[in-house]
């Protein structure tokens, strides 16, 4: 998803398939509000991908409810090849006030590293901090 989407998204490099769809502010919005019925084509059923951006320390809370970082609240590297860490997995649940749902997203993002630190694109820089891709999908509550 990382290499294959969310770079060349970042990049303005057309991409492998229309499957992941823009939303502005994912965390802004309950899961009932999500537009995933629109990837039965390409998803399992209750799974959908978007790209969104985030702003680092923003509020996570939507009108009915907000989405809490998993228990271990860190981040887990991604590896492409076994190799090259490219980015970074943050999973969230979401919660209706204490009530806890079966609604998670997986919040991926890009390894700033992977851009030298002399490199001139500021535009660029600033969409790697910013820009994530999200897996949303409905789980069983055991997991």
């Amino acid at each position: 998803m990382i290499v294959h989407y969310l770079i060349n998204k970042i990049l303005n490099r057309p991409l492998p398939s229309n499957a992941v769809k823009d939303i502005n502010y994912i965390y802004h919005f309950d899961p009932d509000q999500l537009p995933i019925s629109e990837f039965s084509g390409y998803c399992i059923p209750d799974q959908a991908y978007f790209f969104t951006q985030v702003v680092q320390g923003g509020r996570r809370t939507t009108k009915s409810g907000y989405w809490k970082a998993k228990a271990s609240g860190s981040e887990v590297p991604v590896l492409y090849d076994d190799k090259k860490i490219v980015g970074f997995k943050k999973s969230f649940r979401f919660y209706s006030g204490d009530e806890k749902s079966n609604w998670i997203i997986h919040e991926y993002r890009v390894n700033p590293d992977l851009i030298p630190a002399n490199a001139p694109n500021q535009i660029l820089k600033s969409k790697i901090g910013s820009y994530v891709i999200c897996k949303i999908q409905l789980k069983d509550l055991s997991d």
